[in-house]
């Protein structure tokens, strides 16, 4: 996590670099999460490749719902 001057940014560079921000690092984080999460379902929805193992996007998600 990051401050630009304006804002908390956050990336994940392990998946093609997405990233977002918010003006809190509260914010920052629960931005990063409905973002991962949103982007396991599309990759998973449209059967793309997730440079992660199975089991550790299940971990991941488990993580992130718990």
């Amino acid at each position: 996590m990051e401050w630009d001057g304006t804002s908390w940014v956050t990336s994940i560079p392990e998946l093609f670099g997405i990233s977002t921000y918010g003006r809190t690092q509260r914010e920052a984080l629960d931005n990063t999460r409905e973002m991962l999460l949103g982007w396991l379902d599309t990759m998973e929805r449209l059967k793309l490749a997730i440079p992660l193992s199975s089991s550790d996007v299940e971990e991941i998600r488990m993580a992130l719902t718990a």
